[in-house]
């Protein structure tokens, strides 16, 4: 649950939106920023300056006025109780799903119907030749979707032939790629594929769960040890939901009482620029110039250039500041302190769910140095401890509301 905790704080810097704030850009523009970009030999130090720790810190006090943040009465709404159909949901929907893996090999179907899932293997020919890239096997075809279960799309009449096949049977169907193809030497020809229809597949549900489905899915060894796992992962998620409920319902209802009467704005320059810094080390330039030569010949960012994106983010850092500052301001008041071994239960937990992730990289994801990085998730580990503090002491009903 730390890492739904953190997100609710959390925005992750290297997402932020480079193309909302290049819509308006010309192809002119582009170009002009381009070859100014060329003639500028600036450093990134010199443009930006150099990253001072002292100017990421700040007291929030001194930018809020807080309201009543605690004892508040609030109100969630949701499905937080244990019961029979949840269960039967939960497993459905979340644990089973609609993937190739909620499939299984149904011996009661023989004949391909206009909306089976199958399983085959298949190769393609041009003028009689296998071509590369054309074979597979031990494929799921979702025959009426013409494409896997869930996923992507074949190119048009691809499965439409094999609807009335049994199972064994080979089936050959001609396919017409579209002319404008990836593959030039595929482009707008006409092939031959080869179906070999291995079974008809059902989809598995909590009321056609087998010892076998569950062992080769889910690795355990009969449906009732799996129907344990679940009733144990169903608590805990209604559980999860409710608290983020009401962690959700608070922090709205402590920023509604609190007014923001200024931003720190040695914090926002600051972060800001680090933003761009991280952009630079996306992009791997050690220049704003030659970022802005990258942009203009990146079609994606629609010519905009580092000044649109500095005034974009400019609004963004505000935006995340103000559910930061108006919590630390309540753990400034409360005297609440974030003790080292509760900042390493809160990394410990965010790395325990994101495998390859080292301490030092996800600092380095939010600020250009591990010491910025740090400082900022240390902010928002406190600002999550001020919300608990208010949580822990609001009076939450759970809104019901009854069928007509």
């Amino acid at each position: 649950m730390m890492k739904r905790r953190m997100a609710l704080l959390l925005c992750a810097v290297m997402v932020v939106s480079m193309a909302a704030c290049g819509k308006e850009k010309t192809e002119e523009k582009a170009a002009d920023t381009k070859e100014t970009a060329e003639t500028t030999e600036t450093t990134a130090s010199e443009e930006l300056g150099e990253a001072n720790i002292k100017d990421f810190q700040y007291k929030a006090l001194d930018y809020v006025t807080l309201g009543d943040y605690s004892g508040l009465d609030v109100t969630v709404s949701g499905e937080y109780e244990y019961s029979e159909q949840g269960l039967v949901d939960y497993v459905n929907n979340k644990m089973i799903g609609t993937g190739a893996d909620s499939y299984y090999k149904d011996e009661s179907q023989t004949e391909v119907a206009e909306d089976s899932i199958v399983n085959v293997d298949y190769t393609g020919y041009l003028d009689g030749e296998a071509f590369d890239g054309g074979a597979a096997q031990n494929v799921l075809l979702d025959i009426a979707g013409n494409s896997t279960p869930g996923g992507g799309s074949y190119i048009d009449g691809f499965s439409s032939g094999l609807a009335g096949a049994k199972v064994g049977d080979v089936v050959d169907c001609d396919v017409t790629f579209p002319e404008d193809y990836q593959a030039p030497n595929l482009a707008g020809k006409q092939v031959v594929f080869r179906f070999q229809i291995n079974y008809i597949c059902g989809h598995a549900s909590y009321e056609t769960l087998t010892d076998a489905y569950v062992s080769e899915n889910f690795g355990q060894d009969t449906v009732e040890e799996f129907l344990e796992s679940a009733k144990t992962a169903y608590q805990e998620n209604l559980d999860e939901t409710y608290n983020q409920d009401c962690r959700m319902a608070v922090i709205e209802q402590v920023k509604t009482n609190a007014k923001i009467n200024s931003y720190p704005e040695a914090v926002v320059s600051a972060r800001s620029d680090d933003y761009i810094r991280l952009m630079m080390k996306q992009f791997g330039v050690s220049t704003v110039a030659e970022l802005d030569a990258a942009w203009a010949k990146d079609t994606s960012m629609d010519g905009a250039t580092v000044a649109d994106y500095r005034s974009y983010v400019e609004e963004q850092v505000k935006s995340n500041l103000d559910t930061e500052m108006i919590f630390l301001a309540i753990a400034e008041t409360e005297g609440l302190e974030l003790e080292s071994e509760d900042f390493d239960d809160y990394l410990k937990e965010y790395l325990g769910n994101n495998e390859g992730v080292t301490e030092e990289s996800l600092y380095l994801n939010y600020g250009s140095t591990a010491e910025i990085g740090e400082l900022y998730l240390k902010n928002i580990a406190l600002a999550n401890k001020a919300v608990e503090f208010c949580k822990d002491s609001a009076n939450i009903t759970v809104s019901t509301s009854e069928a007509e």
